[in-house]
């Protein structure tokens, strides 16, 4: 779901939260939320450049990626987003382009419990 509002309009809304007369236990919680939304907005927009960028994969890149993903399961949501950014992290790349990495690399049940779990039920289904 997009954000209605553009970043020019969350900056004035910030602005005259700033020198408004709201008491502090409401304008601390606007001026929080105010704040997430132009990050989040900064995340995005990072992303999609990042996207569009997309700078050819190196050797060490891909040995990391294959060393940190080799034999690895997520166990749960959390844990494969924990994993995909402590990657996007050490690897200074966006989950996006290391999830579709780890995809080609058949390394993707490490970043993605969807993939993990379908996986796991198919192999039991061999097992029997």
């Amino acid at each position: 779901m997009r954000d209605p509002y553009t970043p020019t309009q969350l900056r004035a809304t910030l602005q005259f939260l700033i020198g408004s007369d709201i008491p502090s236990e409401h304008k601390s919680v606007l001026f929080e939320m105010l704040t997430q939304a132009l990050r989040a907005q900064d995340v995005e927009r990072e992303e999609q450049l990042e996207a569009h960028t997309e700078r050819p994969w190196q050797a060490h890149e891909l040995a990391n990626l294959n060393e940190f993903l080799q034999g690895t399961i997520a166990k749960s949501w959390q844990q494969g987003d924990e994993v995909l950014m402590r990657l996007s992290t050490r690897l200074r790349r966006s989950p996006h382009e290391i999830k579709n990495k780890a995809r080609e690399l058949g390394l993707d049940a490490g970043v993605d419990f969807a993939i993990a779990r379908r996986r796991i039920r198919q192999s039991d289904e061999d097992d029997r």
